[in-house]
């Protein structure tokens, strides 16, 4: 008797054993899913709305053409990767800040895309100022890139991860994002540049 049930437990140890194996693993590379639908632009406004941005901004369609002054992004990089994207920027010079959506071709578009963002963007573009927070970070097909005061950056981050219900992949923050910058002071308007460096 003492034999049978040694034999027993013997088997059903077995039998867990091989249950426990013939689990499907814990999935780590999982299918990127799209959890954002819409146009850029239209998305983006509303990001920079719900953060009250203080300060006068100029939206504007990205494209191969400007996509390069704007975010250091080629232009066949852009027109190979990228449906769709929009740019919110200060209107004052001196006002380190921008804002961008892009809505890619694919996941692995995408992925291309922020990587490029994280590597080729300038952070000195405004020469007397440097943003005090940048970064990129994708959610599906879609690119968010941030360069501004921290308090702006946060709460545009915090917006975009409500947009894309917390489905979002690694912030990568661009290097050189020390500036310490004071979003609301009065600037000389005779100072300001429009969104395409044109002078006022």
């Amino acid at each position: 008797m003492k034999k049978f049930t040694a034999l027993l437990a013997a088997m059903m140890a077995l039998l867990m054993l091989f249950t426990a194996c013939a689990k499907t693993p814990a999935d780590d590379t999982k299918e990127p899913v799209n959890t954002i639908e819409g146009a850029p632009m239209e998305l983006l406004g509303g990001l920079v709305t719900d953060a009250e941005i203080p300060f006068m901004c100029e939206n504007a369609e990205l494209s191969a053409e400007n996509v390069e002054w704007l975010l250091g992004l080629t232009a066949d990089d852009y027109s190979a990767n990228v449906v769709n994207g929009a740019v919110s920027m200060a209107m004052m010079s001196a006002q380190a800040h921008m804002v961008a959506l892009l809505e890619c071709k694919d996941f692995e578009a995408a992925k291309a895309v922020k990587e490029k963002l994280h590597t080729q963007f300038d952070i000195r573009r405004w020469v007397c100022v440097i943003p005090e927070m940048c970064y990129v970070i994708d959610s599906g097909k879609y690119v968010f890139f941030v360069a501004s005061g921290v308090d702006f950056g946060e709460a545009l981050l915090t917006g975009f991860k409500a947009l894309a219900q917390d489905n979002v992949g690694e912030r990568l923050d661009v290097e050189g994002a020390t500036g310490k910058v004071d979003m609301n002071e009065d600037i000389d308007p005779e100072m300001g540049v429009d969104a395409m460096g044109m002078a006022e």
